[in-house]
This record gives structure tokens, sequence and C-alpha cells, in this order.
């Protein structure tokens, strides 16, 4: 399996918080995507996350203090807020 990269520009619309993805095998066409959500009003941040067949790394971030980045099943990845940290 070739090396993807996973590109998400995320933000919050009227319609709640939301996750847009894009996929490409090319680095530069990811950096196209990420660069395009940073210029987006309407995405408060971006990430790009190259994946190997078994692995996963971040390669560049914009926007994501306090959220969580996952993987979940067939390595879908999604931003989410972090949840609050209560000190009891």
């Amino acid at each position: 399996m070739s090396v993807l990269y996973k590109v998400i520009g995320f933000g919050d619309s009227e319609h709640g918080f939301f996750n847009e993805k894009s996929v490409s095998s090319n680095i530069n066409f990811a950096y196209g995507f990420y660069q395009a959500h940073i210029a987006d009003a309407n995405c408060t941040g971006a990430v790009i996350i190259k994946q190997d067949h078994e692995s996963w790394e971040i390669v560049e971030e914009f926007g994501t203090e306090g959220m969580s980045i996952g993987c979940g099943n067939f390595m879908s990845f999604s931003v989410k807020k972090s949840p609050d940290l209560v000190m009891v």
C-alpha cells in the first residue's frame, strides 16, 4: 500500500462542528488542500495526516489547540473538540 495524505479542515457552522476531508497520494496536493482550508474563513483549523499501511503521523497542523485527532475503523480520521478537564 502506498502512502496517503489525509487533510481535514474543521470548524463550527450554524449546523454544528464539521470536518471537511480530502485525500491525496501526493504531498504537494495535500498542502494545497491544507492551504485552502487555512484561507477559508469558515475553517478554524486544518491538519495533514500521513498514513502508511499500519501507522499514521501528523505532518502539519493549524488551530488544533483544544482539539483531539482520532483514528477510527479502517483508518478513518476525524477532529473533535477535546473534553474539558475538571479537577476535583
